[in-house]
Parts: structure tokens; sequence; C-alpha cells
């Protein structure tokens, strides 16, 4: 586990991020950690794009405060689609301080501080609407094999001229 300090901080929504001693940086741009997982996250996911009642894997490396992941967990619910979720994090230090402040809560649902709760105290959760999720501890770069490779498409679907296909259906990228 890190030890280094860790700095609350307000910024321009209200939102709180915090300051890293170790990184020498906040977490958050100064314009709002709450709008920059909405727009960041959230907005580039397309989730329209996914009919109801899919279930969607994702890989959240530094979950850090939880707004990616909640903000995606609250945008995936509402649409009818379910989350398997795997984070990756350093320090549980982060989620521990984001649930202990009162303006943090307040941006949430319920359930969805429930899930946040579960993660820091369990190291995983299930949410109501059937969304799962766990995280691992420690560096990150030790957590991933020491190879990671995708491929969109098979050469069967590339398009004449090389130009890029969409990914099957059964393939979801964030």
């Amino acid at each position: 586990m890190n030890d280094s300090r860790l700095e609350p901080r307000r910024t321009g929504d209200g939102s709180l991020t915090l300051w890293s001693e170790r990184f020498g940086e906040c977490f958050h741009s100064g314009s709002g950690a709450y709008a920059e997982a909405q727009q960041k996250f959230v907005v580039p996911a397309s989730l329209l794009r996914f009919a109801p009642g899919s279930r969607l894997r994702v890989l959240d490396v530094c979950v850090g405060l939880g707004y990616n992941s909640a903000a995606l967990l609250e945008a995936a619910e509402r649409q009818g689609l379910q989350l398997e979720w795997i984070g990756l994090e350093l320090d549980p230090r982060p989620l521990t301080l984001a649930l202990a402040d009162t303006g943090f809560r307040k941006l949430w649902h319920a359930d969805t501080l429930d899930v946040l709760r579960d993660l820091q105290r369990h190291g995983q959760w299930c949410s109501a609407a059937g969304s799962s999720g766990h995280w691992r501890l420690g560096d990150a770069r030790r957590q991933l094999p020491d190879l990671v490779r995708t491929q969109a498409v098979g050469p069967a679907q590339e398009p004449a001229g090389g130009a890029t296909a969409r990914p099957p259906a059964r393939s979801h990228y964030l």
C-alpha cells in the first residue's frame, strides 16, 4: 500500500478530488471530478448502442475515488444494462476518503453507494439490478498479463482498401 499524503480538494463543480503527494497532482481536472466522469467515461462509452439486457465487461484501471465506475454503473443500469466490472487500484484510501465525504455521497443513488461500500469493505459487489464486480489491489502493471492484444475484426471482415470495419456485435469496446 502507498502511504504518501492525499489531500482533499474541491473542483470547479464542487466535487471532491484528491491531490497526491506521490504523483504531484490532483486525480481530476480543476473543472470538476463529477463532470469529468460523465464527459470522459460515460459519454464515450456510447451506452445507447447496447440493447437492454446486455452485459458489459468493464476494466477500470486506477479506480481512485470511484467517480468513473459509479457514473457508468448508474448510466448503464438506467438503460437496463448490466456490468461485469473489474477494477485495478494501487491504493484503497481514495475510495475510503470519498465515501467519508458528504458531498461525494450526495452525488450518487443509495444503491450506488451500497456498491461502493461493498467494494471498499469486501473487495467485491453485486447490485440489485444484476451488475457485479471486484477489484484487485496493487500495482496494475503486476495485475495484467505481460501482453494485452485485441483484434476488432477478422481479415474476412476488413473492407477493401484497408479501412477498419465495425467490430462484430459480440465485441464491446469502451
